[in-house]
This record gives structure tokens, sequence and C-alpha cells, in this order.
């Protein structure tokens, strides 16, 4: 939840779930720490990891949450807000779905959150991205087909999407084209294969890719420096 001063001189509350991207203050005070980056052109803060904003002072961090632990349910009241969704999301929500399963044509995955709602286990929303709706796409020469939907998203990411609309029951149909939506966690590709240094407990646990500023089409090893293949949100940098 964001409160604003005016000025768009904008804070996010204390305890607000946040994902990559998100702007968590653009107070001239604040500061910033862990699971955070300060925007150089106009010192906004920005979250780094999916979690939940921690302020001590004028210092502010993110704490990392799993989406898969404490979930809140999603439902939807008589209002039209979104703290219930008994009936899953609507055309237009915005969503994070955990992907398990990934072709040449099509990713699936649970979907854990409804416009910033944590979803139940019991609830059983599953998510479809065909690979046209992952990526825009023209074709070329070079490239007359859509890239597989293996090459933007991997099982075990983190996706944020939106819903285009409802296939079945329990199943939906999303689209991460718009600049706000892709891979926003994803764990390097096997870890311990990684050339090993004074950091080999970071990869026995898993390294977190990273976003590039301006780039879609990669996200990159903090580790290695290697560049990854994953299509993700648009972040500024």
């Amino acid at each position: 939840m964001m409160a604003s001063g005016g000025d768009d001189l904008i804070v996010t509350l204390q305890g607000s779930a946040v994902v990559p991207g998100d702007i968590v203050s653009r107070l001239p005070t604040a500061q910033s720490s862990t699971g955070t980056t300060k925007r150089p052109r106009d010192e906004a803060i920005l979250a780094v990891i999916c979690g939940t904003v921690v302020w001590d002072g004028d210092t502010v961090s993110v704490a990392p949450r799993s989406v898969d632990a404490t979930p809140r349910v999603a439902e939807t009241t008589s209002a039209g807000s979104s703290s219930a969704a008994p009936l899953g999301p609507r055309a237009g929500d915005r969503i994070l779905t955990r992907i398990v399963r990934v072709g040449k044509t099509q990713a699936f995955g649970d979907i854990v959150a409804i416009n910033g709602a944590w979803t139940t286990r019991l609830s059983n929303f599953r998510g479809v991205l065909r690979a046209e709706d992952i990526r825009p796409f023209k074709p070329t020469d070079k490239q007359p087909t859509v890239p597989a939907a293996s090459l933007s998203m991997r099982c075990g990411d983190l996706v944020a999407a939106q819903v285009l609309s409802q296939a079945d029951a329990k199943l939906y149909q999303l689209t991460t084209i718009p600049p706000s939506c892709g891979v926003i966690e994803a764990n390097a590709d096997d870890p311990m294969r990684r050339v090993r240094s004074h950091r080999t407990e970071l990869l026995r646990q898993g390294v977190l890719l990273q976003h590039v500023a301006r780039r879609r089409d990669v996200m990159r090893n903090p580790i290695t420096g290697e560049d990854v293949s994953r299509w993700a949100p648009m972040l500024e940098a």
C-alpha cells in the first residue's frame, strides 16, 4: 500500500508486499538498505526482491518473503475491492504465477497472488502463457517463428502477468507483454556447476538472477556476470 505526500513524494507503508521494480519511496530523506536500490536519476528507492517493506526511521529495506509461505486469501468483495477472489481473477487483473511446466509453445504456472493478495493452496488457480502472449514478436528472415516459451522462463520462476481471459473453471490465459510483466524472481541454472569461490555457500543455496536495466530479454547472474535468457519486466536505470 502506498501513501502520497503530494508532489510525487511516494511512500510504501510498513508491511506492504512488493516485487522487483516497485517504487518503495521517493522521499528525499529516505535511505536505501537491504533488498532495495536507489535509482540515480531521481533518487527513487526501488525494491529488488520479492518481500515486505520494513521501515527503521528514515531507512527502508525489503525483507524476503516466499510467496508460498503463509498466504492470505484473495477475495473480491461486493464493492469490487480485491481482498478476496473465490471466483478467481478477472480479465485485466495482475497476478503472480509460479511456473511449473514449460514447453516450446506454452508455459503453465500456479497462480499464487491476485492483485497483490496471496491466494491459498486450495484455490488451485492455474495460468497458461502461450509463446505468442509472452513477448512482442515480428517475423524476420532470421526468426520467422515465435521464440520458444522455454527461452523466456523456466520451471520455478516467479512471473508477474496480466489475465487475458478465463480458459476454463480453474485455468486462465495470461500475457507478459506489458512492460511491468515478466520474470521477477528466478534462480540461476545449475548453480553448483558455477566456478567455486569464497561464496560457495551462496552457490549451494542457489543464486537469484538480477534484472538488467532497460533490457527485457535477459537477466544476469551476479556471481559469474553471465546474461541468462529470460523475459523480464522493463526496469529503468
